[in-house]
């Protein structure tokens, strides 16, 4: 199930899956992975960037699920090359690999593709999407775009202020906001991404 997380800048939505994470306190889960707005990559290969997680887990098998995540994700022809000259979207597949490489059960988005062109941002989202599927990863996808939300999400929640105001299935939501500052939130821009 993706869940999307959706809210304005500042309502607390990156907050929210830092806590989940447990980066707030220094943890971190080995059932979830997060994948951030920027790539966060090493000046290492493809290759090597997307191994990091399987050896600091000191993991056996490494070249295997590398290997795996470097054809699903349409990127093993760039396994040789530096990180830090790929695109952008070229960079987001590979920090989106180096997460799928650990099996999470629990997969963090923080708006993804949010610095990427548009018809980047719609290809890359229905990539991932399927991916998240068929693994049955449960996700949490934060976004402040309303039509990356409906297009991802199968439950929807709402952030404003810190707090989660109401959440459903993304339909039922936009047609019933619960509160005139959600439906001021929504506007016109949110009708339009279900016509």
């Amino acid at each position: 199930m993706i869940k999307a997380l959706l809210g304005p800048n500042g309502a607390g939505k990156s907050t929210y899956l830092r806590r989940l994470m447990g980066l707030e306190v220094g943890c971190v889960d080995r059932q979830m992975a997060m994948v951030f707005q920027e790539p966060l990559l090493f000046d290492l290969t493809v290759r090597e960037n997307i191994a990091l997680g399987l050896k600091f887990r000191k993991a056996k098998n490494i070249d295997q699920p590398v290997n795996v995540w470097l054809t699903k994700l349409g990127i093993a022809h760039l396994a040789g090359r530096r990180a830090l000259t790929l695109s952008g979207g070229e960079a987001q597949k590979v920090a989106l690999a180096r997460a799928f490489v650990l099996e999470p059960k629990v997969l963090l988005l923080d708006e993804p593709f949010a610095n990427l062109d548009f018809r980047t941002q719609v290809r890359l989202r229905k990539e991932l999407k399927t991916i998240i599927i068929e693994n049955k990863i449960e996700t949490i996808w934060v976004t402040h775009n309303h039509a990356e939300a409906a297009a991802v999400a199968d439950h929807l929640m709402i952030m404003l202020n810190f707090t989660i105001v109401q959440e459903g299935h993304p339909r039922e939501v936009m047609k019933n906001p619960k509160s005139a500052e959600i439906a001021e939130f929504f506007g016109v821009e949110w009708a339009t991404c279900f016509l």
